[in-house]
Order: C-alpha cells, then structure tokens, then sequence
C-alpha cells in the first residue's frame, strides 16, 4: 500500500512548503488523495455487492456477462443501471470501483445513476413499480423504507 506522499510524487507534486501557492497543484492532488481512499475502499468486503447483483441479474432475467458486455436492449441497459445506482446507494464503492468492477467507466456508472434517480424514479410508473419490487425483495425493513422514501 503507497502512503498518501508516495502518491503525491507519483501524481507529480513535488513537496511543496506549507505556505506556498498550492493552487496549481490541485489536480494531481486530488487525484492523489483519491487514489489513496481507494485502497482502503478496496478493502471493503464486496458480500453486499454481490448480494446486489445476484438479486439484480435475478429479477431482471439477466446474467452478469450480459451486464457486463454492451448489450443496449431496454432489460440490459435497465438492469446495469438499477445496478449501478443501487450498488453506490448501498455500498461504500465509488463510481470508479463500480465501473470496474463491470468493465465501464466512472462516467458511464455516473450516467447510469442520474438516468435511474432523475428520469427513470421521476417520470416512468412502470420503472417506478419495478424498483419498488426490487428494493422490497433486496433489502429489508428501514433500509428499503430509506431507499424508497429518499
């Protein structure tokens, strides 16, 4: 495992004095920082997340090489999506973890999220009665109660 300073040289920040301008350093620094949250994010174990998907490719009719290859029939795309979304709602993996695990992008997650809470959850009844299903058959109790009341 790289210490944060490991990365910040990897990332090209040379060390810098406190009290210098740092502004002209901010990318390579976050990337940094980020990267270094990451290790330990990895270290998460992922029984959740394959909960997730398990029930996923299940309500869906689906199996995770279908998720995973770029099938864009409306079941596929759907089911990544509900995945995606419910895999950063309900676990501690980020956006770039998510896609990697699934072979996409952080952006392409990112898009699957907004598609699911800004369109799907506020526009489609029908989308809107699926995800309750799956929620109610995924999660128990107060979680389920949390994710579908917000």
């Amino acid at each position: 495992m790289k210490t944060a300073q490991e990365l910040l040289k990897e990332y090209g920040c040379p060390e810098i004095p406190f009290n210098e301008n740092i502004t002209m350093f901010y990318p390579a620094i976050i990337n940094a920082m980020e990267e270094y949250a990451n290790q330990f994010r990895s270290k998460i174990p992922k029984d959740e997340a394959d909960l997730i998907e398990e029930g996923i490719c299940e309500y869906y009719g689906v199996t995770v090489e279908q998720i995973v290859a770029s099938d864009t029939s409306k079941n596929i795309v759907e089911a990544r999506s509900v995945l995606f979304y419910l895999l950063k709602l309900q676990t501690r993996l980020t956006l770039a973890a998510i896609g990697e695990r699934y072979g996409r992008d952080h952006s392409t997650v990112l898009n699957g999220n907004k598609k699911v809470r800004k369109d799907w959850l506020v526009n489609d009844r029908a989308f809107i009665r699926r995800f309750r299903d799956i929620v109610k058959v995924l999660f128990e109790g107060d979680i389920a109660n949390e994710i579908l009341n917000g």
